[in-house]
């Protein structure tokens, strides 16, 4: 090797030093001037060059430049292919990175072909007990949660979790990621009592293994303020939402798309405890930052949209709250299709809607077509369930349909109780409607 060609990987090691520790600024022209020597004196052959732009690939898309991301992984799964062949460990780590940028894009079909694509060819190279293949089948399976296929997700999790446990001491920050994922799935599911202890070992790992002012860090600070909020414990919620917020903004800047859903939980907090007007702010924020990153399609924009209809709806701004809804569920359905959880919870916001604004009929009509999906794609006690039978209870208490509400109140009853105990808010929320119930 050249010296060159070593002063060049040095560059990369020390960029990859200061991305470690979330400082892509000072990791950025370490990575463009180790590719312009790998250009100038690596061989082909070796693939060095292949890697340099991978390696700022990486850098890019941690950074939320999404476009010039992909233009430099295709660059450099091209120069791998023709330097390395197509079934090197190297070609299928980029492809690996180019479905972990789909699924940033919300391009969810396509990253799942990348990451069947990756997994394939680090299987035939590596065999099936390679550490390498932890990342792949991690992404593999936040793809598939992402799309609602639950199925499939634990298993895979818990594959990629047991590669890293085997290969790294339980200190690592892979273990803690693959703990998080753990978490974060059983967060979709409804399973918080099981997802709170992982979030503490995850955060705890992370942490130790990063610092405190980690990317990843924030991240496993979101999922906590997230259970916390599903749980309706909003004062444990907010420091959480407040310091990934704080760290994302200072890590990968005031305009990224991680530090936008930082926005978005915060605001979507504060709609629970009723300080809408602080709500409403963060959501329009967080909308300005979506659409700044041109992900004005993307389902976290969605979600926003949705939040944001829930602001108006408390305070009474019907026609706008509805105009939001749909906005939504276009969005939802570009990216899942009809029969998504999430298209299901847009769905029941129009319901919800449609019924304060004395449209029985359509409400009607979009609460069956939400629990409908939700029977199809969710498990049977999952929190998202109970909120819509919830609406349906309500609705029918307004047809003066009481046998009815009541099957539908007992329904959310169930499940509530079962997932929060007897005694807790969610719970008393059920017992007043059922209360309603009863023919006057």
């Amino acid at each position: 090797m050249s010296e060159d060609a070593d002063y060049a990987q040095g560059l990369i090691n020390l960029a990859a030093v200061h991305a470690d520790q979330g400082k892509f600024a000072l990791a950025l022209p370490h990575l463009h001037k180790a590719l312009a020597l790998h250009e100038k004196v690596s061989s082909a052959a070796t693939g060095d060059v292949a890697n340099a732009l991978n390696n700022l690939a990486i850098l890019h898309q941690s950074m939320g430049l999404y476009e010039e991301a992909e233009r430099l992984y295709q660059r450099a799964l091209a120069e791998g292919e023709k330097s390395l062949g197509p079934d090197h460990p190297h070609v299928a780590e980029t492809l690996n990175n180019l479905a972990s940028l789909a699924s940033d894009r919300g391009k969810y079909e396509q990253a799942l072909a990348f990451c069947r694509r990756a997994l394939a060819v680090k299987e035939k190279t590596l065999g099936p007990n390679h550490a390498d293949l932890a990342d792949t089948i991690n992404n593999l399976a936040i793809v598939h949660s992402i799309m609602g296929n639950f199925d499939e997700v634990e298993t895979l999790l818990g594959r990629a979790l047991t590669l890293w446990r085997d290969a790294f001491n339980k200190d690592h920050p892979s273990v803690g990621k693959g703990l998080n994922n753990v978490a974060a799935l059983y967060l979709d599911l409804g399973r918080y009592e099981e997802a709170l202890p992982l979030c503490r070992e995850a955060l705890a790992n992370q942490e130790k293994a990063l610092g405190p002012d980690h990317p990843e860090v924030a991240l496993v600070l979101s999922n906590q303020g997230s259970l916390f909020n599903f749980l309706g414990r909003y004062a444990e919620a907010e420091p959480c939402y407040q310091r990934s917020l704080s760290i994302r903004k200072q890590s990968l800047g005031p305009v990224h798309p991680l530090t936008a859903l930082s926005v978005l939980n915060l605001g979507d907090l504060y709609i629970h405890m009723g300080r809408l007007e602080e709500a409403e702010s963060l959501l329009k924020k967080a909308l300005a930052l979506h659409e700044k990153a041109c992900l004005n399609r993307h389902p976290n924009a969605a979600l926003t949209l949705q939040k944001l209809a829930e602001v108006y709806e408390k305070q009474k701004r019907y026609e706008d709250a509805e105009r939001l809804y749909r906005e939504a569920l276009a969005v939802q359905r570009g990216a899942f299709g009809n029969s998504h959880y999430r298209v299901a919870d847009s769905l029941r916001g129009l319901g919800d809607i449609c019924l304060a604004q004395d449209k029985a009929a359509e409400a009607e009509s979009y609460l069956k077509d939400a629990v409908a999906i939700q029977e199809k794609t969710l498990p049977p006690d999952h929190p998202r369930k109970a909120q819509s039978y919830l609406s349906l209870a309500r609705l029918s208490i307004r047809l003066q349909q009481f046998a009815e509400a009541k099957k539908f109140g007992c329904m959310a009853l169930a499940i509530r109780e079962k997932l929060f105990g007897p005694e807790h808010l969610f719970v008393a929320e059920c017992r007043e409607l059922l209360g309603l119930c009863v023919k006057r």
